[in-house]
Parts: structure tokens; C-alpha cells; sequence
């Protein structure tokens, strides 16, 4: 479908430097008229249309009413057939923020909704929306993520775009804490790729929905875990991770939250709080691997601790480096950045095709 008339003439306006109010003078009608018209809420009227030309000459009246004509049969043809009004589109961009979610979708109302209808499918789209914006909601009640609105946008596209290649696994509870109790031994693969691929067998034997996904500019999130309205349980983790071992623990952090049961409602979260404390998940990922030995780390920082530490446990010093990294806040240190294993944009991209 074309862009809207209103779209086309807001462009044309920015691009020689005129405002609203100017077209509202040239054309001798209210502000209000001029809005009505950018938003797609009305026709474009001849005296309209004439004052665009006073202002920009090279766009004539028959042009501009022609194209509007044009435009106004297709955005009929388009409701009709999909059972939409007008009105149904604005409230649904509104409702759900969808320009802000999708900065790149061009054009009004009307067009995003056709995008959105495009991309994700007229089913998932128009009865979908709500429901992943419901699943949103819980993750960010859980933790506050730098950017909602791309966050947002990454859970939303990730959710559905998965979705629609596969039938999602059912969440096997018994079988997760079977598996569960073996994540220690499994947690100590330092190679990239082969840690993408025994997470994921991990997740398929406990009926975790398990996708590593690209981000999104802006969306800062590396892991998320969310329950569905059909309690299907998905684990979705990005890009943004810098070495394996931070791999882990966070994956290690979000069994937890599965573990615990902290992926309902906000009412039903942890102590029937509306914030979940990650850093309290944090520590008991940290002494889940170490036990009372987590502690030497703060009473003793230094690499020998850490490697004694290791041995001890049976763990790599990599994953006791990174604790204590996480713990510190110290990421530039290079005597313990040499026991990480970090990985590059072509391993990411290599694995990302997995999925």
C-alpha cells in the first residue's frame, strides 16, 4: 500500500523547512484540519491541496489530490478486506507503541499495522500483540532494562519469529530438575560453539524453548526467561556476552529463575513481590558452583585464591575468574582476562544460523 497522502505531505514540508502552522496559513484553514490530515483522520480537501502548492510549487494540485485519491481507494480495499476500521489501526499503534517498538516501519497508522501484518503474520499480529507485551511485562519486572521500548521489540520479534519455524516444546518440570542437578559438569565447555550446542540439548530434554538470537540496537538484555499463557517456558539470549564463561553463568542464572518458579505474573513472583532481585540470583549461581569457598573471593582476591579455589571445586578458574569479575566490577584486569575464553562476531554469526 502507498504511503499516506498525510506522510508524503509532512515530508514534503520538513524537506523545505515549513511547519504545519505554515501549511494551516497558506491554505486558510485551523492547525486542527492540517493534524487531521498528516494523521490520516481525513481526505485531503482541495483548499488544502492549493496551499501545499502556494508553498511548494513543484507539487501541483492535481498531483497531490490525484495521489490522494489513489492512496484513499487502496486504504479501503485494505480495511475492508481485513476486516479493519481506521480507528482499530490508530488504537493499536497507540495501545502498543508500535513506533517506537519499530522506528524503521514507515509511514501512518495504517501502514504499520499492514507491515506488522506482513512481517509476523495477520493471526499473530492482530491477536498476538497483546499476549507478548503481557510475556514482556514479566521480564521486566524482573530486571530493568536499559532500553524498554527495543528490548520490547527484541522480545517481540525473537517470541513469534520462533514460534513460526517450530511448534514450541512443552516444559517438562521433572525432567528440567534431573537435568538441572547436572549443570555444573556441563557448565566447565569453554569452547563457544559446543556450549551453544549442549545448552540447547539441555533445554530440549527439559522442554525449554531455547533461541540465541542477535540484539537489536539498543535492546540490553543477554538473557531473558518468560512463560507463555500455554506454559510453554523459553530461554532467549543474545549477542552481548563476551566470553563463555559469561555464557554460562548467565544461562546457570536463568535455570534458576526456572528452579524457583519466578516466571509468573508479577503477583506471583518471588515473595509475591513485583521486583524479582537478580542479584540475589546472582549469588546463589555464584554459590551453587563454589559453595562456602564464594566467600575467599572477597577475603582474598588474588589469582592464586582463585585458582586454589578451582581446583578445590573441580571447576575452571575461568568461571571462577568471572565470578569474581562480576563480584568486583573489575573487566579490564588483563592477568585474569587471560583465562577467558572470548569469542568473535564470525563465531556469533555461525551460531546464530543454528537457529
Amino acid at each position: 500500500m502507498s504511503t499516506s497522502t498525510g506522510e508524503i505531505i509532512k515530508q514534503y514540508l520538513e524537506s523545505n523547512d515549513y511547519s504545519l502552522a505554515d501549511l494551516a496559513y497558506a491554505s486558510n484553514v485551523s492547525l486542527k484540519t492540517i493534524y487531521r490530515i498528516i494523521s490520516d483522520e481525513s481526505k485531503l480537501p482541495y483548499e488544502v491541496a492549493y496551499g501545499l502548492n502556494k508553498l511548494i510549487s513543484e507539487i501541483s494540485v492535481e498531483f497531490i489530490l490525484g495521489y490522494d485519491a489513489k492512496y484513499q481507494m487502496e486504504k479501503a480495499q485494505f480495511l475492508s478486506e481485513n476486516n479493519l476500521t481506521a480507528s482499530s489501526c490508530n488504537n493499536l499503534v497507540s495501545r502498543f507503541h508500535l513506533k517506537k517498538l519499530y522506528p524503521n516501519w514507515l509511514g501512518d497508522n495504517i501502514s504499520l499495522v499492514k507491515q506488522g501484518m506482513a512481517i509476523f503474520g495477520k493471526e499473530n499480529f492482530l491477536n498476538g500483540i497483546f499476549e507478548i507485551n503481557q510475556l514482556s511485562n514479566v521480564a521486566f519486572s524482573k530486571a530493568n532494562f536499559a532500553n524498554e521500548e527495543s528490548t520490547r521489540a527484541w522480545l517481540y520479534t525473537t517470541y513469534y519469529e520462533c514460534n513460526d519455524k517450530t511448534q514450541p516444546l512443552e516444559f517438562n518440570q521433572i525432567e528440567f530438575e534431573k537435568e538441572f542437578n547436572n549443570l555444573i559438569k556441563l557448565c566447565g565447555i569453554t569452547n563457544f560453539e559446543t556450549s551453544i550446542k549442549v545448552i540447547s540439548q539441555f533445554c530440549k530434554k527439559s522442554g525449554i524453548n531455547f533461541y540465541f538470537r542477535k540484539s537489536i540496537p539498543n535492546a540490553r538484555v543477554k538473557a531473558v526467561t518468560i512463560k507463555d499463557k500455554y506454559n510453554h517456558v523459553y530461554i532467549f539470549m543474545s549477542d552481548l556476552f563476551k566470553c563463555v564463561e559469561n555464557l554460562w553463568l548467565a544461562f546457570i542464572h536463568e535455570c534458576i529463575h526456572i528452579h524457583k518458579g519466578d516466571l509468573n505474573t508479577k503477583s506471583e513472583t518471588l515473595n509475591n513481590s513485583n521486583t524479582i532481585d537478580e542479584r540475589y540470583v546472582d549469588e546463589m549461581v555464584a554459590e551453587s558452583l563454589l559453595g562456602e569457598l564464594y566467600f575467599d573471593i572477597f577475603n582474598n582476591p588474588d589469582i592464586n585464591t582463585l585458582a586454589d579455589i578451582s581446583n578445590k571445586k573441580k571447576i575452571p578458574i575461568g568461571l571462577v575468574v568471572e565470578i569474581y569479575r562480576f563480584q568486583s566490577k573489575d573487566y579490564t584486569n588483563p592477568l585474569y582476562n587471560q583465562y577467558l575464553h572470548f569469542f568473535t562476531n564470525k563465531q556469533i554469526d555461525a551460531v546464530t544460523s543454528y537457529f
